[in-house]
């Protein structure tokens, strides 16, 4: 996280109505609980202070991919990020990211974790599993729907077999989803005979032989990308990953299986090229823990991954150790060749790379005939520490040790920005609201001590939103001055949206729908087992 800058700290509460900058010593009204004044105050004195924040962006006309990506792209730029220095974009096969990466010129690597949610997918799509699925959905859904259902589950579980999940619908962004759903509900068939409005959903002895036997191949797939879409996970790691999951298919117990020659039929379909990605190899090649290593990277032509690596980036490895070339007597140079100049380019670029092809030879023969690293360490320790030995490779390795493995950062930040922006209960959130949300959110945290916004003079909540706040009317100056609320005002905003009801679901129906518990609605469940 970045630190703060100085306009955060700017402001400090004299009283409920006035504040001061501890820049330049003005005074500023917070009078009638309004940050009008801190805003304009900063937008006045101090422009160049404020950090820049990005609202909500749209699309005029047709949301077409080289539209969409030239709005990505005018983001990008406005939050200051130099295009210069990316040469890698993590994504899944979205048109429109393919076409922003092609505009500016990035190495696109594909989500291995997008890649193996695919495969989750079609082998629950199989007919061996179809119908499993399918009673394992309804129950999950009458579990969701009904409370009084959800508590008898609960109760025998506690004696029939404690610590038994309750089976969730995930949402389709769910990674995997559909195997966290299949785990819980077989594990969880002894409680469901138990509950007789459930009964009816309980798995065939052969549907249950075949779900078992996919969990059981299938959970250490699970266990892998769940690894793969941590924060901390690199490209570099997953050829070694995909390379293992599919030994694993291949001896395990289960392989033979009917199930086991689907599953192995899928992952073979759209897993097993990744290993062949020339893109994937070069950044394991920089991964000390993995590169040269026969069993985790396989029969892999080194010699030519080196060359990849050498043509990519010995243009970078310019250390400016070699001086100018000196200038020629004026009588000599007439009787240079056009072939001796040519000749003497060649062996410049010779030298410019040879430097490269030196500390990729030692390298090998160090992290071969060496002590690798631990698996689980941090390769970049590796670098750090060798730093001196490995000057260029070890400058090459932060920039290609720092690409992703997945795109799980994003789609996590997507789940979360979606659950405040997208829901249907905060389907009266325009962007144009939530735009000026976020500005506020930033502001009023200079004064959060003494604005209670919420708090009328009578101390009740002023939770009475028209349902045309969000367009015209919160734009038109019709209340009186003292009394208008305006959109800049604090977090507590965003706040107190989050605590508003579900004013749709409200019924007179004896059993309860709640939305809370429901795997689709509830954001935790996107990235949580």
């Amino acid at each position: 996280m970045k630190p703060k800058g100085v306009i955060w700290k700017l402001f400090t509460a004299i009283n409920r109505d006035k504040a001061r900058c501890n820049t330049c010593g003005k005074e500023f009204s917070t009078a009638n609980r309004s940050t009008t004044g801190l805003s304009k105050h900063a937008e006045r004195y101090h422009k160049d202070e404020l950090k820049d924040l990005i609202g909500c962006k749209s699309v005029d006309g047709p949301s077409t991919a080289e539209k969409v990506a030239a709005v990505i792209a005018s983001v990008l730029d406005t939050a200051g990020i130099g295009f210069d220095n990316i040469a890698y974009a993590v994504s899944d096969n979205g048109t429109n990211l393919i076409k922003l990466s092609e505009t500016l010129n990035l190495t696109r690597l594909p989500c291995i974790c997008h890649l193996l949610s695919n495969f989750f997918k079609s082998v629950f799509e199989s007919k061996l599993l179809a119908p499993v699925m399918k009673k394992a959905r309804s129950t999950a859904q009458t579990l969701c729907r009904s409370v009084s259902i959800r508590e008898k589950f609960f109760s025998f579980a506690a004696i029939v077999k404690p610590g038994a999940k309750r089976p969730k619908s995930y949402s389709n962004t769910r990674w995997a989803g559909g195997f966290l759903l299949l785990r819980d509900y077989i594990e969880s068939a002894e409680v469901l005979l138990s509950v007789p409005e459930l009964v009816q959903n309980l798995p065939s002895t052969e549907e249950k032989t075949t779900a078992t036997s996919a969990i059981e191949l299938l959970v250490d797939v699970f266990s892998v990308m769940t690894t793969l879409e941590s924060d901390d996970s690199t490209a570099s790691a997953v050829i070694p990953n995909v390379l293992a999951l599919e030994n694993h298919l291949m001896s395990h117990a289960q392989s033979n299986s009917k199930i086991g020659k689907v599953i192995k039929s899928e992952f073979k379909k759209r897993i097993s090229e990744v290993a062949k990605n020339m893109d994937f190899l070069v950044l394991t090649l920089i991964d000390p823990r993995f590169a040269y290593h026969r069993s985790s990277v396989g029969k892999t032509d080194w010699d030519k991954v080196e060359k990849t690596f050498i043509k990519i980036h010995e243009r970078n490895c310019d250390t400016g150790k070699q001086s100018e070339p000196e200038a020629l007597p004026m009588h000599t140079k007439k009787n240079i060749s056009p072939l001796a100049i040519l000749m003497n380019t060649e062996a410049e670029d010779d030298t410019t790379s040879s430097s490269l092809k030196e500390e990729l030879m030692k390298y090998k023969s160090f992290v071969t005939l060496s002590k690798r690293p631990d698996l689980f360490s941090n390769p970049l320790h590796f670098w750090r520490l060798n730093s001196t030995n490995f000057p260029l490779l070890s400058t090459i390795a932060r920039e290609l040790l720092s690409v992703p493995s997945s795109s799980a950062a994003t789609e996590r930040c997507f789940s979360k920005s979606s659950y405040i922006y997208s829901n249907p209960r905060r389907n009266r959130l325009h962007s144009s609201t939530l735009d000026a949300l976020l500005q506020t959110s930033a502001r009023a945290h200079l004064i959060s001590e003494n604005t209670k916004i919420f708090t009328t003079r009578n101390g009740d909540s002023e939770d009475d939103f028209s349902s045309d706040s969000d367009d015209e009317s919160v734009q038109k100056d019709t209340q009186p001055r003292g009394e208008k609320r305006s959109r800049e005002d604090s977090t507590e905003v965003l706040e107190e949206l989050a605590k508003r009801p579900n004013l749709a679901s409200t019924s007179n129906e004896p059993e309860i729908l709640d939305t809370q518990n429901c795997g689709n609605d509830d954001p935790d469940y996107d990235f949580e087992d």
